[in-house]
């Protein structure tokens, strides 16, 4: 069975009567942009839609806050956006962010077309822009890209993938009505997710709020304050010591940058930047990494125990984790800190909800050194202002802030879950609308 065969049996056998499957060469021209963002003397200027342009809007307007960029006077002939194209993400880190299409809704004069990205432009007479722009958000061409994608570190989607990628429309009149039913549905269902997502946020908020009023005041709202002399902090109950965090740790390390010759299909959790959230140790299992350490003295520095914090110390600064049963023995990379506490002093589950809270994300902003790319080095880390109380107060705001968390992460869960449900019905709804499974549209 030929390529083609395989994707009009997986995809297209219950096409209805009518419609047409064919290789998007023949229906669709294509191209892939060289426009990249450096500036050269001479050229023209002109505004470029990039990759994160396309990532993030369904549709690309003129109204978009498009860089600056310079071009050849072929490049704009041959890359300027026109009403009814469909920008398509081709080159990606991730394997799930290749294909991401959106659609230019208007022509846009003085706009091009930027690196990473590959334009299809439908002939009229076949295919509708909208029709195609929700047909490449649909699993029965979506999953052809992603399949398609080559890579391992970074992925790519190359020119013959995009030329010969199995299409299947019905008239274009029927394709017109399918784009206008699925604009109405998903701007509904799309409202719904907005919703979801600001109940959210407001819990995020409150217990954010929660954290930083009880790790910073204490519980007893009648004990006797005292001003810290730090600004930020304002004032803390008068029994409260104020220390650096260099004072409370027995250890602070980080990961190596040489860790590829250690991945291995077997051995310990390998966590990396994108595992520590504000919620804890999270990893998707579909990007678990290992690691085989035997007999390696790397091991015995970056080996995670029970109550140790992990700090992240590149890009976004500052989130924070604390480590469970289940990832102790585990391993850090370079872009995370791990934090062993003097548990003599502090308690680590009082010690992380300080950490979590808003005074020390004003500190680990404020210490970011390296310009457009933040880091924190040990010493910003060392020099984090704690509010501490005596150990048995340390030990209660951790019980306390556990109930509320409890409470608000129960919520949240729900949310959460009706979030998930709303996103999987839009995406079965557009394939199920594009591949004719809707008979009032057919």
């Amino acid at each position: 069975m030929s390529y083609f065969d395989e994707i009009l049996a997986q995809h297209y056998t219950s096409l209805p009567g009518g419609w047409t499957t064919m290789r998007a060469k023949f229906v669709i021209d294509l191209q892939t942009s060289n426009v990249d963002k450096v500036p050269v003397e001479g050229e023209e200027w002109v505004r470029l839609c990039n990759y994160t342009d396309v990532y993030y809007n369904d549709r690309i307007t003129a109204d978009l806050p498009f860089m600056e960029a310079t071009a050849t006077a072929k490049e704009v002939e041959r890359f300027t956006l026109k009403a009814g194209q469909v920008l398509i993400t081709k080159d990606s880190e991730s394997w799930d962010d290749i294909g991401i299409p959106a659609l230019v809704v208007e022509d846009i004069p003085g706009t091009l077309c930027g690196y990473h990205l590959a334009i299809y432009t439908p002939d009229a007479e076949f295919i509708d822009g909208t029709f195609l722009s929700w047909l490449c958000r649909a699993n029965a061409l979506n999953d052809q890209f992603k399949l398609s994608a080559n890579g391992v570190t970074r992925f790519g989607l190359g020119q013959y993938a995009l030329k010969n990628a199995v299409l299947g429309f019905p008239s274009l009149l029927k394709q017109k009505r399918i784009a206008h039913f699925l604009n109405n549905k998903t701007t509904q269902i799309d409202a719904l997710i907005d919703k979801k997502k600001q109940l959210l946020q407001r819990l995020a908020e409150k217990r954010q709020a929660i954290i930083t009023q009880v790790v910073t005041k204490g519980l007893d709202p009648s004990t006797p304050m005292k001003d810290s002399g730090i600004d930020w902090l304002g004032q803390t109950p008068a029994h409260w010591k104020i220390k650096p965090l260099r004072r409370l740790k027995t250890y602070l390390t980080s990961g190596s940058r040489d860790w590829a010759e250690f991945y291995s299909e077997e051995g310990d959790t390998f966590l990396r930047m994108t595992n520590v959230t504000n919620a804890g140790i999270e990893i998707d299992p579909s990007s678990l990494r290992r690691v085989n350490l035997d007999g390696v003295s790397e091991g015995t520095r970056t080996s995670t125990k029970r109550g140790d914090i992990l700090i992240t110390i590149t890009a976004e600064l500052g989130s924070v984790a604390i480590v469970r049963n289940e990832y102790e023995g585990s391993y850090i990379n370079q872009h995370l800190a791990l934090f062993r506490c003097d548990t003599s002093q502090a308690d680590p589950e009082f010690l992380v909800n300080f950490l979590w809270s808003d005074v020390t994300k004003t500190q680990f902003v404020l210490s970011g050194q390296g310009g457009t790319k933040q880091g924190l080095g040990f010493d910003q880390v060392n020099d984090v202002i704690v509010a501490l109380p005596p150990m048995e107060e340390q030990q209660e705001i951790a019980r306390v802030i556990k109930y509320h968390r409890t409470d608000l992460d129960g919520a949240e869960s729900k949310i959460t879950k009706s979030l998930e449900g709303l996103k999987e019905y839009r995406s079965a709804l557009i394939t199920a609308a594009v591949t004719g499974q809707i008979k009032e549209l057919c």
